[in-house]
């Protein structure tokens, strides 16, 4: 008695799929040596024309199946598995790759929180990455990291893949302590410190219904004093503005480097002198601020009071030409310094 047509059309589906299977693991084997040969000879991971046609003769098969057949490879997880050998420590490295290796680590070693530093240090030492000799990296001025920021950091990081809320405790500069609550959105590195950006409201409405008013703000770490878990913190970061990690970016893409917003002014000075527009010029300061014509720039940013500390720089060649608040204050502040300093 023959088996039902449905079971034998079964059989044939599988006995297709298992003869596919063996052919792309024939294939998958087969670039998966020649890789191995190539990483021994110190060559790119990589496969040429002349590599494809030796690997079509070597199969008997035609270049369209190879290709199909490494495009399944590709997509499945038998590619992970075959390949998995390939992890960084049988990565081989050519000199200039070290000297290079060396040369990043350098400059930002002592930018990062610790645990990640040390780790850093260790692969280091395993790949043998230094700058070269003859190269000297000039150490800047660096936020002061304790360990106690490390606990903070990890907190702020567990916190935005979880949706936290957190009570923090604030001390901003030449300021008393703040106590507020902050929901955490994306972490910074800008100016030589590490801020995190969110979410900020005073306080917990009574009534759980009620929809919460805050805004966005960037916190500097090393100024995060105590931090913990406001539960149940799904439930009220659910009562917050419908804020983004996309929109926080956005808030502080405004920026002329912290204070952010919507409103845009323009900012416009002139250089007097060749060799401060020179200098202006050679240095991507902010991603809008463009020279219109030679020696007169223009910014766009949200508080044009943030430059001031730049502008006072060029002083006295450069003029600030709008807007007015922001020339009147360059004038105030050049006012007291002369003030300060008539007795000389």
């Amino acid at each position: 008695m023959g088996r039902p047509r449905k079971s034998a059309q079964e059989d044939n589906v599988v006995r297709r799929s298992l003869q596919k299977y063996r052919r792309a693991m024939r294939v998958a084997q087969a670039i998966h040596a020649l890789l191995v040969e190539k990483q021994k000879r110190g060559d790119p991971l990589e496969l040429t024309r002349a590599d494809v046609e030796e690997l079509t003769q070597r199969l008997s098969i035609s270049r369209p199946t190879l290709y199909r057949y490494r495009k399944l490879i590709e997509e499945s997880e038998l590619f992970q598995m075959l390949f998995q050998t390939f992890q960084p420590d049988t990565f081989v490295w050519t000199d200039d790759d070290r000297l290079a290796m060396g040369i990043v680590i350098g400059a930002i070693l002592d930018t990062l929180p610790g645990f990640w530093a040390e780790r850093l240090q260790e692969i280091a030492r395993h790949f043998q990455w230094a700058p070269p000799k003859d190269v000297r990296i000039l150490k800047e001025p660096w936020t002061r990291w304790l360990p106690a920021y490390d606990d903070v950091f990890k907190r702020l990081l567990v916190g935005i893949r979880e949706q936290t809320v957190f009570e923090i405790v604030y001390r901003p500069p030449g300021q008393s302590l703040e106590r507020f609550f902050f929901r955490p959105y994306r972490i910074y590195r800008k100016r030589r410190a590490w801020y995190v950006g969110g979410v900020y409201f005073e306080r917990l409405p009574e009534d759980a219904e009620t929809p919460i008013e805050a805004e966005v703000r960037l916190l500097r770490l090393n100024r995060i004093r105590i931090i913990r878990k406001v539960p149940p913190a799904r439930q009220i970061a659910a009562r917050l503005p419908p804020f983004t990690a996309e929109y926080v970016d956005a808030h502080f893409r405004n920026a002329w480097e912290f204070f952010g917003g919507d409103t845009l002014e323009i900012v416009r000075f002139r250089a007097l002198n060749e060799k401060v527009r020179d200098l202006i010029t050679e240095v991507v300061w902010h991603p809008h601020l463009v020279e219109v014509k030679r020696g007169l720039f223009e910014v766009r940013v949200a508080v044009p009071e943030e430059m001031i500390p730049w502008l006072l720089q060029w002083m006295p060649d450069i003029e600030v030409l709008a807007p007015d608040r922001l020339r009147r204050r360059i004038y105030e502040i050049a006012r007291s310094v002369v003030d300060r300093h008539e007795d000389l």
